[in-house]
């Protein structure tokens, strides 16, 4: 029954079909002089004329600004060939671990007998993602006994794979110019969200955790000092979080028990704040975690803190018991006040519900926390005013529907978002206030648009990477102190 449930609701709580998975690749400075671009070509800056900057990383890089505007926090993506480099990026128990499970792995592959693309791997302790594919190389690379006879081709092609790990880099921004200063720690597997807490001092993220199958996610936690301790803050998360307006706590969506394997199973979870540092440093270990608010959970609702500590989410409003039928169809606005949790306060008045859809899974809150802004199935977005309710279109042309990127703000009147464009091949990057609206990409290259502004998703052709001052810092260390 309950995944009959799940199925229902699978269109609205599940992978937002109609938009599909949306990345956000603008991320504004706290001063709104200068944004993050995740371009088509990698990692870029530029002003709110549209001005960019030389390339600063590669594709697939992640991002968040310091509250001070002039620094830069960059996860990006550097290959390594072989397992031997990866090794150099484990813990020494992680490192045992993944040793242990290729050893393994190749006494399975070994003694199975069958389609070898029927072949699922069994893993008696705990991995990330990361650490799965870790395996891969170290048994490539170590344990290879027997093993171009049982895959053939799909060996073959391994022996040509790169592993890419993340790197955690401090940047220095002085206008359009950024430069790496510090190193802080690697990490094995993708980030989804990353946020600096309101004081600078620490940064967390959530990332995979280790299962025995599957993928599932985990908050974390780190400080931005050179120690490269990353704590455990919660299991089973969803991918986006927010810190307390006082830099001490973070405040997250988690879920009561790990994804099933089809992924569509119900699951319940809570809204929940969990204390992780003082006014100097992060604790030695996590607070108690306070749930405030249960929900249906899915790994794409998102949190975020208001200046007045109230903390704002996007759910399903739904009473049980329930027959699938009674399941709700909508999303909505909520808030709750973590200090008189009593009641949970609509945001979003149902009457104005209609037409958004899976967008309210891609609101953003505006910087003075009076407004927030929700893309629309039509490719275009509307303004929520918290204080009353209402609801204001943005005066822009709409892309046709397909959501290029999340919209979110430069300053507290000014959204930043993709619009229609001269030809129905390119859409726009703009700048909307109450005034209108203002193109600022009219001048970017293609390199630049590909596979966001246009569809095409060809490579650019190759150019010299960017001089980069010479640093005297350590080579990063991988990151300690997670526990599977």
């Amino acid at each position: 029954m309950f995944r009959g449930m799940a199925r229902k609701m699978w269109p609205l709580l599940g992978l937002a079909l109609l938009m599909g998975c949306v990345e956000k690749r603008i991320i504004w400075s706290p001063d709104g002089r200068l944004a993050v671009l995740l371009g088509g070509d990698g990692l870029r800056l530029f002003d709110a004329d549209g001005e960019l900057s030389e390339k600063l990383g590669p594709e697939g890089a992640r991002a968040a600004w310091f509250p001070d505007s002039k620094r830069l926090l960059v996860v990006q993506k550097t290959p390594l060939r072989g397992w031997r480099d990866i090794a150099d990026h484990l813990t020494a128990d992680r490192r045992e671990a993944v040793e242990a499970a290729a050893v393994d792995l190749n006494r399975q592959a070994r003694a199975f007998s069958g389609d070898v693309q029927q072949f699922e791997p069994q893993f008696s302790e705990p991995l990330t993602g990361g650490e799965r594919a870790a395996v891969l190389f170290c048994l490539r690379d170590e344990h290879a006994e027997g093993m171009a006879e049982k895959f053939g081709e799909a060996w073959d092609k391994l022996a040509e794979a790169e592993y890419s790990i993340g790197s955690f880099e401090v940047f220095e921004v002085r206008g359009l110019d950024a430069r790496r200063r510090e190193s802080l720690f690697t990490w094995l597997d993708g980030l989804h969200e990353l946020r600096i807490s309101p004081d600078g001092r620490h940064m967390a993220f959530v990332s995979g955790m280790p299962t025995l199958k599957g993928d599932a996610l985990r908050l974390y936690v780190a400080s931005i000092d050179g120690d490269t301790r990353v704590q455990a803050v919660a299991d089973y998360v969803a991918q986006n979080f927010d810190w307390t307006p006082d830099g001490h706590g973070l405040v997250y969506a988690h879920a009561n028990l790990p994804p099933a394997e089809d992924g569509k199973a119900l699951r319940l979870g809570a809204i929940s704040r969990r204390v992780v540092a003082d006014d100097q440093r992060l604790l030695e270990a996590p607070g108690e975690v306070e749930d405030l608010v249960g929900l249906l959970f899915d790994e794409q609702l998102r949190v975020r803190s208001l200046a007045d500590g109230r903390i704002l989410f996007c759910a399903s409003e739904v009473t049980l018991p329930a027959t699938e039928k009674e399941m709700p169809q909508t999303l909505s606005l909520f808030t709750v006040d973590p200090e008189q949790p009593t009641a949970v306060s609509r945001a979003l008045p149902r009457s104005q519900e209609a037409g958004l859809g899976n967008g309210l899974l891609y609101y953003e809150l505006s910087p003075d926390s009076r407004h927030v802004s929700i893309p629309t199935e039509q490719g275009g977005a509307v303004v929520l005013r918290l204080s009353d309710g209402d609801v204001t279109a943005v005066d822009a042309p709409e892309t046709g529907g397909k959501l290029r990127t999340i919209p979110v703000w430069r300053t507290a009147d000014e959204l930043c978002l993709v619009v229609g464009g001269d030809t129905d091949s390119r859409h726009e990057l703009a700048l909307a206030s109450p005034s209108g609206a203002r193109i600022v990409s009219k001048s970017w290259p293609h390199a630049v648009i590909r596979g966001f502004l246009v569809e095409d998703k060809s490579e650019p052709a190759a150019e010299p990477p960017p001089a980069e001052e010479p640093t005297e810092e350590p080579a990063p260390q991988p990151a300690e102190g997670v526990e599977p």
